[in-house]
């Protein structure tokens, strides 16, 4: 089973970011965690659509939520003792 999140984060009154997701919840042994992620930027600004472009290909690139998760990291749990 999956839900669609969303939330909106205001960065300014230039810039709005909307970040999204398909979320899998337990439902008879299926694994859970999300399907799809989404992020639409809003940007109230002067450059041209050439900039723009830009701006998300360098924001693809250099993000490290986005490359981590396209590329995941070893991930290890533990527990300490108290």
């Amino acid at each position: 089973m999956t839900h669609d999140l969303a939330k909106a984060v205001y960065l300014s009154d230039r810039v709005i970011v909307m970040a999204s997701g398909s979320e899998r919840t337990h439902h008879r042994g299926e694994p859970v965690g999300f399907s799809h992620i989404r992020l639409r930027f809003e940007l109230d600004t002067d450059a041209s659509d050439d900039q723009l472009a830009i701006l998300l290909k360098l924001a693809e690139r250099y993000c490290v939520i986005a490359q981590s998760l396209r590329q995941p990291p070893v991930l290890s749990l533990e527990r300490q003792p108290v």
